[in-house]
This record gives structure tokens, sequence and C-alpha cells, in this order.
């Protein structure tokens, strides 16, 4: 008799399909259901923080847009990276400033109580469960491209 194996199951950004990614409810979300793998693309603030996001541009995926001070000060423009827009790229904001920003989740784009999430902390979230792995996935920028 076979032993039955458990399936495999991997997660994107955390249970992006119920939750904004890259968000600590996202990732917990995983976890309840059960993911085998969790990934994280990962990012970097300004000030040297590692954190789960999955573009440096923060205008894709957050609520900084209603942060005028950010916007008007903080936007910029980066060939290599978009050569149509500007845009609010993490390695220009310090973790503080990051951490105040709120996913939207894209599928109704509601703004809600969902903050991102330091690598530390998801490093702890699966070290405390049965998850067996995080898949990194850093920036496809090197900070060589940044001007």
């Amino acid at each position: 008799m076979l032993a039955a194996k458990q399936p495999l199951v991997i997660s994107h950004n955390g249970a992006s399909g119920d939750f904004p990614g890259c968000t600590m409810l996202a990732y917990r979300g995983a976890v309840r259901d059960g993911a085998s793998h969790i990934d994280c693309p990962v990012q970097m603030s300004s000030d040297g923080v590692a954190f789960c996001n999955e573009s440096p541009d923060l205008l894709e995926a957050t609520d900084v847009s209603l942060h005028s001070d950010i916007l008007q000060n903080r936007s910029s423009f980066i060939y290599q990276l978009q050569p149509d827009r500007r845009g609010v790229y993490s390695f220009n904001l310090t973790w503080h400033e990051i951490s105040t920003l709120k996913g939207i989740f894209r599928p109704t784009y509601q703004v809600g109580m969902l903050f991102f999430i330091a690598f530390h902390r998801l490093w702890w979230l699966t070290n405390s469960c049965n998850t067996n792995s995080i898949n990194l996935q850093p920036s496809r920028l090197r900070f060589s491209d940044v001007p």
C-alpha cells in the first residue's frame, strides 16, 4: 500500500485571491489554508529593510496615491523600470513610510487595514507553523540601474 502524500500547495503573494497580496493578512491566510511553500517577492526600503511586495513601484498595489506628501515629493521617473510613467519606488522611501501604506485588493480596489510585511516577520510566521519554505524573489531591479 502506498503512503498518501500531502499535496504541494504554493501560494502566490500569500492568499492573494482572498486578500491584497504581500500583506500580513494574505500570508496568514496562506498559512491557514495549508500552503506548503510561500513566495515573497523582495523589495528594499531606502534604509535597507527587506519586505514583500510584487513591484518596487508602490503605486501599483498600495494606497500611496492617497498620501499627497509622498506622491508629490517622492515620485520619480526611472526609464529602466517604467519608460512611460512616474512611480513611487520603495528604494526612495524608508520602512517607516512604507509601513504606513495599505495594500489595495485589485479585484475590487478596496483599501483596508492591510499592511505590508517586513521579511523578518514573514520568516517568523512561517517558522511557527508547518510551512516548508519561503520562495524569495529578489526584485528584478539592480541598484546600479537607479540614478
